[in-house]
């Protein structure tokens, strides 16, 4: 079974990172943490090729 998994850095107080699995990787956008809650936003690959906005 694969996982999906998230990569997350920080350089200079600015956070970022990438999602991968399920033999794709997709940047993550607007990274953020706030307390205990971590948000951010990425494209999704959809099957026919195109993108998709998440969040």
């Amino acid at each position: 079974m694969s996982k999906a998994v998230i990569e997350l850095r920080e350089q200079d107080g600015v956070l970022s990172g990438v999602a991968h699995g399920f033999g794709v990787e997709v940047p993550l956008s607007d990274v953020a943490l706030d307390g205990d809650r971590l948000t951010w936003k990425q494209t999704s690959p959809s099957p026919c090729g195109s993108t998709r906005p998440s969040t």
